[in-house]
């Protein structure tokens, strides 16, 4: 065994990517698997052009660019030792990386003096490494799973009363599902919900691919902060996203979108394939509700001699 491959032992990275198999029939089924141990899981690049920060873990499969930000600002012990794994070259200008280990596939030369003079002895930097995460095939197992969710029938209604949104759930079902089109989401300037019970995961599938009218804008999400941590905004269909001016309470799966200039904040976790702007993100783990796992066939996270 090679040295760099020891290392990643050493670090635990060398691990088995639970997924998660969903059934159409399975309402009592809502997980992320293990890619929600990310605050975001990204399948392209990750830029923000100035200050913002994530308290928990990165995952980006293509370049990391950064210019004063903080990263793993409030590691838990939910989360993976790596705080930081990049699939291209990292950048980090005038920034820290509070907490956890750094994995570059890439070329790591982006990252400053100041940066690196500020990791602490239990931190390590390692560049020019095989990447600890099978990405496509990973985006395509979520791409799956987040067409398999649209497909849930819906468990309670949507009144849009010019633009003001009531989601009222059935008050019973541990799954309650929604669905909405783009466009009258992207809209909306107010946002309720009816009926959930407390225990129970939000599923809002939304309908569409609409660029420049796609995504959440401009409205307070704070009826959703109770349940956030078993709350799914699945945008399947999208392959552009606008998340502007908006506190997410949840997380968001949009495997096949670019998201473009997010402002605001998200408490949960973002999976896309591209992510380019200074959100804030606030790891909240998503909980899931009942989740069914199974290990898929052959590993997701693998490192080569």
């Amino acid at each position: 065994m090679n040295t760099a491959k020891r290392l990643l032992n050493n670090l635990g990275l060398v691990t088995a990517l639970t997924l998660t198999s969903l059934s159409a029939q399975a309402l009592d089924s809502l997980s992320l698997g293990d890619a929600a141990q990310y605050n975001a899981l990204i399948f392209g690049d990750f830029s923000s052009p100035y200050y913002s920060s994530t308290t928990g873990s990165v995952a980006i499969e293509g370049n990391l660019r950064l210019d004063n930000y903080g990263l793993a600002t409030d590691l838990n012990a939910q989360q993976p030792t790596m705080s930081v794994i990049v699939g291209g070259d990292f950048s980090l200008n005038n920034g820290k990386i509070y907490s956890g280990h750094i994995v570059v596939s890439g070329s790591a030369e982006g990252v400053t003096y100041q940066v690196r003079n500020a990791l602490t002895e239990n931190q390590l930097l390692l560049e020019q490494m095989n990447s600890p995460i099978n990405f496509p095939a990973l985006q395509q197992s979520l791409i799956l799973n987040a067409e398999r969710y649209a497909q849930y029938p819906t468990t309670g209604s949507v009144n849009n009363s010019y633009g003001a949104l009531t989601f009222n759930g059935d008050c019973v079902s541990p799954v309650q599902v929604f669905r909405i089109h783009a466009e009258a989401l992207m809209s909306a300037h107010t946002f309720n919900v009816n009926c959930i019970p407390a225990a129970a995961g939000v599923l809002i599938n939304i309908t569409g691919d609409v660029p420049g009218n796609t995504g959440l804008a401009n409205m307070s999400l704070e009826a959703l902060k109770p349940y956030r941590e078993r709350v799914l905004f699945n945008f399947y269909e999208a392959t552009t996203l606008e998340l502007k001016n908006i506190a997410v309470q949840g997380s968001v799966l949009a495997p096949k979108a670019d998201i473009l200039n997010p402002t605001g904040d998200l408490h949960g976790t973002v999976i896309a394939k591209s992510w380019h702007g200074p959100m804030h993100l606030d790891y909240v783990r998503f909980q899931g509700v009942n989740a069914m796992q199974s290990q898929c066939e052959g590993p997701i996270m693998a490192v080569s001699d």
